[in-house]
Order: structure tokens, then C-alpha cells, then sequence
């Protein structure tokens, strides 16, 4: 836009909510499915990785989900940090293990 570079994002219907935040705490602790199938991707990513990385910032309207970070063990890569300046590493990591109890969905 008059030289300006822009980012334009399809709307999503419904309303906006964050399950998981960047830092990896869970938002607004709840028993709803959607709260637990969030904390359930971020379980497994961890755990898949080989506990190298973990799906971080959750958030959409109902399951449509967007924008998330990813957190990994390895910040910097060839004075490079992996995954982009939202990657909080070994705090988001930390602060969901910490927080995250096992559910329906996360259960391996």
C-alpha cells in the first residue's frame, strides 16, 4: 500500500479466543474440549519432537485455528533465532510442563 509492505488475513467468524499463550501458560484454565485440544497440541508436539519443540499461542474461534509460535529447545541457530523473536524457548517450554496436567485429549 503506497510502497508499504502490508499483511492481510482471511476474517474468521466466531469469537476470538486464546487457549494458550505465548509463554505457554494456558488461558482461562477451563473444562471445555477446545481448552483441552489446544493443551492436547502443544502435549504433543513436545512429545513427538523428542521434547525439541512445542506448538505455543494457541488461539481462533472455535476450531479454526491461527498464529502460532513455536518454542524450541535450540533459541539461536548460526547467530539466527529459530522460528522468529516470538520463539520464548526454555520459559514457554518450562511454564506449560509446569501448568499442563494430562486430560482425555494429552494422555500418552
Amino acid at each position: 500500500m503506497n510502497g508499504e509492505s502490508v499483511s492481510v488475513e482471511e476474517f474468521v467468524e466466531g469469537i476470538f479466543t486464546k487457549y494458550i499463550n505465548n509463554d505457554g501458560l494456558p488461558c482461562g484454565k477451563t473444562d471445555k474440549d477446545l481448552h483441552k485440544k489446544a493443551e492436547c497440541l502443544s502435549h504433543y508436539s513436545y512429545v513427538h519432537s523428542k521434547k525439541q519443540v512445542m506448538v505455543v499461542d494457541i488461539q481462533g474461534a472455535g476450531y479454526n485455528m491461527f498464529d502460532p509460535e513455536i518454542a524450541s529447545v535450540i533459541l539461536v541457530d548460526k547467530q539466527e533465532v529459530m522460528f522468529t523473536a516470538g520463539n520464548l524457548s526454555h520459559l514457554a517450554i518450562d511454564n506449560f510442563v509446569a501448568q499442563h496436567t494430562c486430560n482425555m485429549f494429552s494422555s500418552v
